[in-house]
C-alpha cells in the first residue's frame, strides 16, 4: 500500500489534519475556562436569573495567578456575589413576594399587621424613615408617585403624557403629591426584637380611597432612588465578610463602589464632560454620577419636554422637579453608596444647590442646567 506515492502524500495528510485535529481539541478544551490575571467579570448564577435580572449590578474582580488559582478564587467570588444578590434584590423588592423571604411586598400586602422581618430589613426601613422624616425631597412611602414617574421615564413617547403638557397627568401627580405628603397619612412601627424585628405599615383610609379612585396598584413602601445604593451596600457588606475586597461594584444608575483600599475610582458625569468635572477617591469609596436626561443604553429613564428636564431624582414635597442640577459627580471615602444617593438627592431637591452642606469625606461638582458659561461649582473638601 505504502509503494504508490499519491497514497503516501495522502495517509501523511490524512495523519498530519488527524493529529492538528486533535491538538486543536485539545488546547481549546484546555482554554475552556482558562483565565488571565487582571480584573474578572463576575457573573451571577443563573439559575438565579428570575430574581438577579433586575439588580442592575455588575461586579468586577482583580485576580492574580496560575488559571487554576484564578478560577478558583472567581467561582469562591461568584458563590458568595450570587446568594447575596439572590437574597438582597428579593429582599427589597416591593412589588412581588417570595416563599423563601419576607420582604418590603410582604409589608406592602400585609398594611395594618405586625411582620417578622429580619434585622437587615429592619435596619434598611429604619435609615430610609429617617431620611423621610427629613423633609428633604425623598419618602419611603412614595411608591405610587415612584411608579407614576418610573412609567413616564420607561414610555416610548413620555412627553405626550408629562403633566407638563397634560392635564389629566398634572391633576393626577398632584393628587398623588397631596395624598402622600398630608400629615398622618402613613405611620411605619419598628420593633427590634433579638435577630429579628416586628414592623406594623398603617395607611390612611383617604389615602387608599384616593389610590383606589385613580385605579392605581403600585405599593406604598418602595426605597426609590436608593434602591441601588441599598443594594450595594448590603452585596458589598457580604462580600467583605467573607473576606473578598479586591472588587468594584457598579449599578446601571452611575453608582461604583471599591470594595477594599490601594486603588483608586475616577467619575465622570458623563463620557465627554470636561475633565475639570471628574473627582478621583482611593478605596474603599463610592462615586455616584448623574447627568439630567442621560437615558440608559436601551434609550430609557430619562426624557425632556417643554425645556424641563426628566429623571428619577424627581422632589417627593412637590411631585415634580426642580430642573437645576445639569451633571454632577459626588465621591467620598469611607462611605456607603447610600451616603452618596442621599448627598445627590440633597442636591437635586435643594431650592439652592450651593447651600447644600456637605460632609467632611464627601466632595461634589455640578454644572448647572442652562447656564451657556458650564460654571463648574464644588462642595465639599
Amino acid at each position: 500500500m505504502l509503494r504508490k506515492p499519491k497514497k503516501v502524500i495522502r495517509l501523511v495528510l490524512f495523519l498530519f489534519a488527524a493529529a492538528l485535529a486533535v491538538f486543536s481539541f485539545t488546547y481549546g478544551v484546555k482554554m475552556i475556562g482558562h483565565k488571565d490575571p487582571g480584573w474578572q467579570t463576575i457573573e451571577a448564577d443563573v439559575q438565579k436569573g428570575h430574581v438577579t435580572y433586575t439588580a442592575g449590578l455588575t461586579l468586577q474582580y482583580w485576580a492574580e495567578g496560575s488559571g487554576a488559582e484564578i478560577r478558583d478564587l472567581t467561582e469562591r467570588v461568584k458563590k458568595v456575589y450570587s446568594d447575596s444578590l439572590y437574597r438582597n434584590v428579593e429582599l427589597l423588592d416591593a412589588r412581588n413576594t417570595y416563599e423563601d423571604s419576607v420582604n418590603l411586598a410582604s409589608l406592602n400586602e400585609q398594611e395594618g399587621r405586625k411582620v417578622t422581618v429580619s434585622k437587615t430589613l429592619a435596619r434598611v426601613l429604619a435609615k430610609a424613615l429617617a431620611k423621610t422624616e427629613e423633609n428633604a425631597g425623598y419618602s419611603v412611602f412614595a411608591g405610587a408617585l415612584n411608579s407614576e414617574w418610573q412609567t413616564l421615564l420607561y414610555l416610548e413617547d413620555p412627553q405626550d403624557f408629562d403633566p407638563a403638557v397634560n392635564a389629566d397627568q398634572a391633576d393626577r401627580i398632584a393628587r398623588l403629591t397631596a395624598l402622600i405628603n398630608t400629615s398622618g397619612t402613613f405611620s411605619l412601627e419598628i420593633t427590634e426584637k433579638g435577630e429579628e424585628a416586628e414592623i406594623c405599615l398603617r395607611v390612611s383610609p383617604a389615602y387608599q380611597k384616593g389610590i383606589e379612585e385613580m385605579e392605581i396598584t403600585a405599593p406604598v413602601l418602595d426605597l426609590g432612588v436608593l434602591r441601588d445604593a441599598v443594594l450595594i451596600d448590603l452585596v458589598a457588606e457580604d462580600l467583605r465578610g467573607a473576606g473578598f475586597t479586591e472588587g468594584v461594584l457598579f449599578s446601571k444608575s452611575g453608582l461604583s463602589m471599591l470594595l477594599g483600599q490601594g486603588r483608586t475610582l475616577t467619575v465622570f458625569p458623563k463620557e465627554d464632560e470636561r475633565p475639570e468635572t471628574s473627582l478621583t477617591v482611593s478605596g474603599p469609596a463610592v462615586t455616584a454620577r448623574f447627568s439630567a436626561s442621560l437615558p440608559d443604553s436601551e434609550g430609557y429613564g430619562a426624557y425632556e419636554t417643554a425645556g424641563l428636564k426628566r429623571h428619577a431624582y424627581y422632589d417627593v414635597r412637590t411631585g415634580d422637579f426642580r430642573n437645576r442640577i445639569e451633571d454632577a459627580v459626588i465621591a467620598g471615602s469611607g462611605i456607603t453608596a447610600e451616603d452618596a444617593v442621599w448627598q445627590l438627592v440633597l442636591l437635586n431637591c435643594a431650592e439652592d444647590p450651593e447651600n447644600v452642606s456637605w460632609p467632611d469625606n464627601i466632595k461634589g461638582r455640578w454644572i448647572l442646567q442652562k447656564d451657556p458659561a458650564r460654571t463648574v461649582y464644588q462642595g465639599g473638601k
